[in-house]
């Protein structure tokens, strides 16, 4: 079997390449990043082989045998790393610790007042990597008066760190709640990071915050500004909702779907709860033109809808709707009747 010289083989674990010499059919086996002794003796290895992906190694049973014959060492280790890595990565990820209460950290510096204040510091601000923002509102369990102004604190947070939480819970990130650690200046943020210590003990006083008046930047979408309420148990938190055993609802098996009138419900959660990611509807038994209300949204223990929420007879999710076939008969009976 005869494999193409421009062909390209990426290595299934390293990502490395093998690659060919246009000016020889044979080719050489060139590894990056490799120590010397071994570089030289792969290179004296079996014809060069490129261009084949991992996926095209697995649909392709005879191209698979041509690798494993020509590079039986080779190939075998590969396979046995890549699997090892894989299973590795997935022991590490299941090991790892869930935060307390489901409230993540972060990490923020605070802005000096009268040097980083105003629009045209903010724009340099964003220039230099920093998202300006502001954590306002009260705390009774602190003392704190949301009326009082002296309280407010001006801040500025790393780019990226806001936008790893950005891409993780994409418009629920309003939804979510954080401990916020403010440091006075970027040294010791950084000091922080390197000793891998974010609860506080380095100097930055913790804040409960939840995300708000979050700006994207109208076209990369780019985090602009982002500003932080303070969060306190008993204080109204909206959670979305997402829809469970769909399956088992007619209507929503035949094509039907929802019009969603609210896609989050104003929560109150007591102290000591974790806080959930999204709140369950039940679907089971939906029919076309039903209308999903608040009876139908599963809540966790010590988790409860605002009095906003309860007090309106006619909250609701949203209706279920769908294909005409779906409402007057089985499959276009009513149009058939219409034409007759």
């Amino acid at each position: 079997m005869m494999i193409p010289s421009f062909l390209r083989f990426a290595h299934p674990t390293t990502s490395r390449v093998f690659a060919s010499s246009s000016s020889s059919s044979t080719g050489r086996l060139l590894f990056y990043s490799t120590t010397g002794a071994r570089q030289q003796q792969q290179q004296q290895e079996h014809q060069l082989v490129s261009g084949v992906t991992e996926d095209m190694v697995v649909k392709d049973p005879v191209l698979e045998d041509f690798l494993r014959s020509n590079f039986p060492h080779k190939y075998e280790e590969s396979q046995t790393a890549a699997q090892a890595l894989q299973n590795n990565w997935g022991e590490q990820r299941r090991q790892k610790p869930k935060p307390p209460l489901n409230i993540r950290s972060l990490a923020t510096i605070k802005r000096d007042s009268d040097l980083e204040e105003g629009s045209n510091r903010c724009f340099a601000l964003r220039r230099e990597g920093f998202i300006p923002g502001v954590i306002y509102g009260g705390d009774p369990t602190q003392g704190i008066d949301g009326q009082d102004v002296s309280k407010r604190i001006f801040v500025k947070t790393p780019q990226n760190i806001l936008q790893s939480e950005l891409d993780r819970y994409g418009p629920g990130l309003g939804s979510r709640v954080f401990d916020v650690t403010i440091y006075d200046s970027r040294d010791q943020l950084l000091a922080a990071a390197k000793d891998d210590n974010s609860s506080g003990s380095s100097g930055g006083v913790v804040h409960r915050v939840m995300p708000r008046d979050i700006q994207l930047h109208p076209v990369n979408d780019m985090l602009y500004c982002c500003n932080f309420l303070r969060y306190f148990p008993g204080r109204v938190i909206k959670i979305p909702v997402t829809l469970i055993n769909e399956e088992e609802s007619p209507a929503l098996k035949r094509d039907g779907f929802l019009i969603p009138i609210n896609r989050y419900v104003e929560c109150v959660i007591d102290e000591g709860v974790p806080i959930p990611d999204e709140l369950e509807v039940e679907c089971t038994g939906l029919q076309f033109r039903q209308v999903v209300r608040l009876d139908r949204v599963l809540f966790p223990d010590g988790v409860r809808p605002s009095k906003k929420v309860t007090k309106h007879k006619d909250w609701m999710i949203g209706p279920i709707h769908g294909a005409k076939r779906g409402v007057d008969g089985e499959d276009g009976e009513g149009d058939e009747e219409e034409e007759k």
